[in-house]
């Protein structure tokens, strides 16, 4: 059987425990739910859910998903679904996904009121990968405490058969030449159960992490890298509880996740109200290595005297210490990267380096009225890593006020990428079960964006009169999953899933799975 690992599955969240006491606004609470897809293309999946709770080793609970048709997809919401003949008491698990075909899963975190019936959520929305396997070193790239209103909060899961012993490393870095934290800080230890996670709140800790003069006194901005005994995983939360705005992203797994060149395929930069911040940390914890950043400019974008910039590049280049991330915020002109060359930038960013690095993106979207609304954050992936063939398990076109977008970026700089978008619709679309393909190019070094936000738009594949799962009138159009296929190159897909009718934090973001060709 295979298996997949969820590190945060939580029925009823109970604040006090995972310290997010600020989400507790009126009677909302945190729920989870999930989209597992089955990867294979002949064969339905039978799949196994065991929870865990805090003592792990045994699960508290097993449930078993209705086989899963080839290529298709399942859906589980804590909130409404029973594990057995009952939901699952009110706290904080973690899962572990048992299938006899290969599978994928998307975990999305939301608030709810316990007190009403039916999948009615509220934001912050955000969205996380299950994993396939831990590793005995995690790198976290970004994590803040009391930092502009933003705190971190971190789930590590044991995924081995026995106790995991874990030590915690925590680095600061500089910004402007000031420190956003301590010089040095003191490594911290913790004991894990067979398949249980912990809970790491940075904001309790703030005091052992925070810079103690300068301009940033009291606040930390930094990262940190995870071993241990035992295989991990880890996912990060960082929350600013006033805006309502949530980041979630995987922790990388040194093994598969770490390389000397990434690609991160939404870089944005004053692109129609949205912006991106894009963190680098050098996994090494004794060497130091140098960056080196090119932005590659998508069309639409426009220079500073607002000509077509589409095909420019911008490069930057910096060291990194030991264990040490830089943040690229492209939010204000005097932190951007792109702000000498570019009005607009909507494009990619491949960066290099003389050793290993990791990196993550934060992308949101600002208004004068609202502040920062709609945010999510992505990891690149090693260029080496990347295949030809990607699986989205979620992808969603007029469904009940939520769309999707994906954006592919072509990892060649020389050769364009034809690929070929198989969607299957699941049992809850309009016309379930269904499947469909539509094929697009993508130049050298470029990227392309499906976007399903407007009926008939000139980007959709789904959301438009005459696809195969159009039904007029119907709120449910598609909800499901996609493979999607590349003629040469390797591809790096990412997704967005955005909720129309609310000006609070509505999206979603998650990355595609990278597959071996079949």
């Amino acid at each position: 059987m295979r298996k997949l690992l969820i590190g945060l599955v939580a029925a009823l969240l109970l604040v006090g425990v995972v310290s997010v006491a600020a989400y507790a606004q009126g009677n909302l609470r945190e729920y989870t739910g999930y989209q597992v897809m089955n990867l294979s293309s002949t064969q339905s999946a039978n799949v196994r859910v065991d929870y865990y709770g805090p003592s792990g080793v045994t699960p508290v609970c097993t449930k078993n998903l209705d086989p899963i048709p080839p290529g298709g997809s399942a859906n589980v919401q804590q909130k409404t679904e029973n594990c057995g003949a009952a939901p699952l008491p009110d706290g904080v698990y973690s899962a572990v996904l048992s299938s006899d075909q290969p599978i994928a899963a998307v975990v999305g975190q939301v608030m709810s009121d316990p007190g009403t019936a039916g999948a009615i959520y509220k934001s912050p929305f955000s969205e996380y990968s299950g994993v396939s396997a831990g590793s005995r070193k995690v790198i976290l790239p970004e994590l803040m405490s009391n930092w502009f209103g933003i705190d971190s909060l971190v789930r590590v899961q044991n995924t081995g058969n026995t106790t995991a012993n874990i030590s915690v490393q925590y680095y600061s870095g500089t910004l402007g030449g000031q420190p956003t934290g301590k010089p040095s800080i003191a490594a911290k230890t913790y004991t894990i159960p067979s398949f249980a996670a912990i809970t790491l709140d940075q904001g309790q800790i703030n005091a052992d992490l925070a810079a103690e003069s300068g301009q940033f006194q009291g606040k930390y901005l930094g990262s940190a890298v995870i071993t241990g005994d035992q295989p991990l995983a880890a996912v990060v939360n960082q929350t600013d509880p006033t805006k309502r705005v949530k980041y979630t992203y995987n922790g990388f797994g040194d093994a598969d996740d770490a390389g000397t060149e990434l690609l991160a395929p939404a870089i944005f930069w004053q692109w129609y109200n949205t912006l991106t911040s894009l963190a680098v940390q050098n996994t090494s914890t004794t060497n130091s290595v140098n960056v080196t950043i090119t932005y590659t400019a998508g069309p639409g974008s426009t220079d500073t005297s607002n000509g077509n910039a589409a095909g420019q590049t911008k490069q930057v280049t910096f060291p990194l210490g030991p264990g040490e991330s830089s943040t690229r915020y492209e939010g204000s002109a005097g932190s951007s990267d792109l702000a000498t060359q570019f009005n607009r930038f909507g494009g990619s960013a491949r960066i290099t380096a003389n050793g290993p690095v990791v990196a993550k993106v934060n992308q949101t979207q600002y208004t004068a009225t609202n502040g920062q609304l709609p945010s999510g954050a992505y990891s690149a992936t090693p260029t080496n890593k990347l295949t030809t063939r990607v699986a989205v398990p979620l992808i969603q076109a007029g469904f009940y006020g939520f769309f999707t977008s994906l954006t592919c970026a072509n990892s060649s700089t020389t050769q364009a990428a034809n690929i070929t978008v198989q969607y299957t619709s699941d049992s809850l679309s309009a016309r379930p079960n269904q499947s469909g393909q539509a094929t697009h190019s993508i130049a050298p070094g470029g990227s392309y964006i499906v976007y399903e936000g407007q009926a008939n738009g000139a980007l959709a594949d789904i959301y438009k009169t005459g696809s195969p799962w159009w039904v007029d009138g119907a709120r449910n159009i598609f909800n499901g999953s996609a493979f999607v296929t590349s003629s040469g190159p390797g591809i790096a897909c990412t997704v967005n899933e955005v909720g129309t009718g609310t000006t609070d934090d509505n999206m979603y973001t998650y990355n595609g799975v990278g597959l071996a060709t079949p």
